[in-house]
């Protein structure tokens, strides 16, 4: 029963953790940002962030929120998933640990108040991101039909940040092209972390202390 017990545990610590960070990124990266930075004017910015010193600090820390959720996300989910494929969960897992680690690499450069490196880095990092995504709605796909529909999304989410990302990365020069994918996978994107941490919260990891039962490991 211990290890049904830490995959409830780290159900809920996920799905808990997915929502905290996606208000911390809404407020920090969706409201604070950008009334601090303006592109390619570095001094414009800089001023900017010496006016707004408190709402600077505010979105630092954050960000040091999202680090620490994304670095619990990581751990729980080789926890979770391990019952169904341990090669699948830690891929899943470890992608996003070094996903966590480059954003805690940007992070420095943002703390810094070097916003042009931090969003380079950190876009990178969501490239990356993207094949998480897809290691984990590779999982999903094979539980029952709600659950596939969530492991889709995943996939499709997964592949819109690594194409998003990795045109911002790799040909800046097409970045209306990232833009139209954007626009066109957004719903996707944000929708699908949204639900798996809705589905972990509730069903507390369920589907995955079953496949333990039925391999005679709880």
């Amino acid at each position: 029963m211990k290890n049904a017990k830490s995959i409830r545990s780290w159900s809920l610590i996920s799905g808990l953790s997915i929502f905290i960070m996606a208000i911390a990124a809404g407020i920090a990266y969706g409201m604070i940002f950008p009334s601090l930075y303006r592109e390619a004017d570095p001094i414009q910015t800089l001023q900017l962030i010496e006016a707004n010193r408190g709402s600077f600090r505010v979105m630092n820390l954050l960000f040091m929120v999202i680090l620490v959720t994304d670095l619990l996300v990581s751990y729980g989910f080789c926890v979770i998933f391990s019952p169904f494929s341990k090669r699948l969960a830690v891929l899943t897992s470890l992608t996003r640990f070094v996903y966590s680690g480059i954003l805690a690499v940007a992070l420095y450069y943002l703390f810094g108040k070097q916003m042009d490196a931090f969003l380079r880095i950190w876009s990178f990092g969501l490239f990356l991101f993207g094949f998480h995504l897809m290691f984990l709605g590779s999982v999903l796909v094979h539980g029952r039909w709600l659950v596939k529909v969530l492991g889709v999304l995943l996939l499709i989410g997964g592949v819109g940040y690594s194409l998003i990302h990795g045109i911002e990365t790799f040909t800046p020069q097409s970045y209306q092209a990232a833009m139209l994918l954007e626009d066109t996978l957004g719903i996707p994107m944000a929708a699908g972390e949204l639900l798996l941490a809705l589905w972990l919260v509730l069903t507390r990891g369920k589907m995955f202390i079953q496949e333990k039962t039925l391999q005679g490991d709880v």
